[in-house]
């Protein structure tokens, strides 16, 4: 790597020190996250990206900041391998340019506009975690703030405006802990340095005891969520039917003799099309109305459809249910949110070539409506499906249109035992704070829990056990800031990052343009 640019008159060459810090830098940043869960390395795993981003131009940012991202997702997401080669390559393709972007916007603003790292290093980074949640491509994982979803002060402040301050104290703390190491020797840096960190820590965790809410006020809901552990390799096989529905029904039972008044299967618990199987059907609403329960059930769903897509005449849906004791369907809910090249696969009539061949095996599902709340006469709840916890802005619409507490069912199954049903905790806790909302899961294989509208993980079970946990949730009494206002503090800090951006690109023009004029004679 032989690239060159000049530095208060010296030169600087990308060298293989600064792959490695880049590499370690990843490596750190992904030992934060669940379930390593070594949260304290957050604070200080961006400092060597930092080092090593210094003194380069923003090409050679941009390169380095891609291969730093390259390595963390590869780290952070190799758990969705053994589910889609093809999905985990496209993947970490992709979600590395936000590294690179963050690379050549932060050389840029140092070295063309001599901006301080303490200021710009926090709000790029920040503002590429906010480009990286919009869109139709959006994935809003692995944020900085997931790393702290323990520290249950920390959070509370995403009641008001959501991860990002968290993100930006922890990309801040990085910052200065760079500003410290470039002047070691002077005592007064670490004074500053370190009383502004210790200062914003304490900011945040002040707002947090200030702010946490009594989580079993009003009357409570005995609820159940079920993991019934059913193993990916037979799910989907017709001679296992029978066995999947009785161990629904065992644990149903059983959670109904705990005093289970709501009882939640998880996504596609009935593998099988539930409103075409009248035998399997019949045998639910039979459950259903013994045990006088309400009972949500995953399952898949389809509808006639006019044209042919990939051999398939009809929209299919990953879908929820609500069935009552009085065997009826109250409520249903068809996912809206579907995984990229998993479940659906974008501009696939526009590309029939790679979406017939690359990802000939992946899904055909069918967005749903919209995202409507479900329940009963006595209490609603939003259902989220999957991956759909990690998109704020669900939750926040089930807040506003009323609903009392928030239900995740999910079958992570696909991923093993890796870090997937982790990392996805981590983000269900944050969404329980968002809304100031009760939040329960049921997965197939784990994690199974209850989360408390301050986001502490009340009950949970361990993954690939078979049980069920039932306990009692509270309704949501009042609707947020963060509800009502949205992502407010994410679009301060992107209009930050365009203000930062717009001064290096003036910087750049008043430097540049003058030589040019004077090359060109005039």
């Amino acid at each position: 790597m032989e690239g060159r640019t000049r530095v208060n008159g010296r030169s600087r060459k990308l060298s293989s020190r600064d792959f490695l810090l880049a590499i370690f830098a990843a490596a750190m940043l992904t030992l934060a996250f669940p379930r390593f869960d070594l949260e304290l390395l957050a604070f200080v795993a961006l400092v060597p990206l930092l080092v090593a981003l210094e003194g380069l131009n923003a090409r050679q940012g941009a390169w380095l900041g891609y291969v730093f991202g390259l390595h963390w997702n590869i780290f952070l997401l190799y758990w969705l391998s053994p589910a889609t080669t093809t999905g985990f390559i496209c993947a970490v393709i992709y979600l590395a340019l936000y590294g690179a972007l963050f690379g050549f916007l932060y050389v840029a603003a140092r070295r063309y506009g001599r901006l301080p790292a303490i200021v710009c290093a926090p709000v790029l980074w920040v503002a590429v975690e906010w480009l990286r949640s919009v869109g139709y491509l959006a994935f809003p994982w692995g944020f900085l703030a997931h790393t702290q979803y323990k520290w249950n002060l920390l959070i509370q402040v995403a009641d008001v405006a959501g991860t990002w301050p968290v993100s930006l104290a922890v990309a801040s703390v990085n910052a200065l802990l760079y500003y410290i190491l470039r002047n070691y020797k002077d005592v007064a840096t670490w004074l500053r340095a370190g009383g502004a960190a210790a200062g914003l820590l304490a900011a945040l965790c002040l707002y947090g005891a200030l702010a946490r809410v009594t989580p079993d006020e009003g009357p409570p809901i005995r609820v159940a969520v079920l993991q019934p552990n059913i193993d990916q390799d037979v799910k989907w096989d017709p001679a296992y039917r029978d066995e999947t529905m009785r161990v629904l029904f065992e644990l149903s039972y059983e959670a109904k003799r705990e005093g289970a008044e709501l009882i939640i299967w998880p996504e596609t618990a009935t593998p099988f099309y539930l409103f075409e199987n009248n035998h399997y059907r019949e045998l639910i609403y039979a459950a259903a109305e013994d045990m006088d329960v309400y009972l949500v059930t995953g399952t898949v769903d389809r509808k006639p459809r006019p044209n042919l897509v990939r051999g398939w005449d009809d929209y299919r849906y990953n879908a929820a249910a609500l069935i009552t004791p009085t065997r009826s369907v109250a409520g249903y809910y068809a996912k809206v949110r579907l995984v990229p090249f998993g479940e659906h696969i974008p501009w696939e009539a526009d590309l029939p070539a790679i979406t017939e061949t690359i990802f000939a095996d992946s899904g055909d599902f069918t967005p749903g409506p919209g995202w409507n709340v479900i329940g009963t006469k006595v209490y609603d709840f939003g259902c989220l499906i999957c991956y759909e916890v990690i998109f704020p802005g669900i939750s926040r619409t089930y807040a506003r249109r009323g609903a009392d507490f928030l239900v995740n069912i999910t079958n992570e199954a696909w991923f093993g035992r890796t870090n997937a049903p982790y990392q996805t905790l981590a983000s269900a806790a944050f969404r329980a704070v968002e809304e100031r909302s009760w939040l329960v899961r049921a997965a197939n294989t784990g994690v199974t829990c209850f989360i408390d509208p301050n986001g502490r993980v009340v009950r949970k079970s361990k993954i690939y056990v078979r049980r069920q946990l039932t306990d009692n949730v509270y309704r949501r009494r009042y609707l947020t800031f963060y509800a009502r206002h949205g992502d407010w503090f994410a679009y301060l800090v992107a209009a930050a990052a365009a203000l930062i951006s717009g001064w290096t690109a003036f910087s750049v023009g008043r430097r540049y343009w003058p030589l040019r004029r004077r090359k060109a004679g005039h």
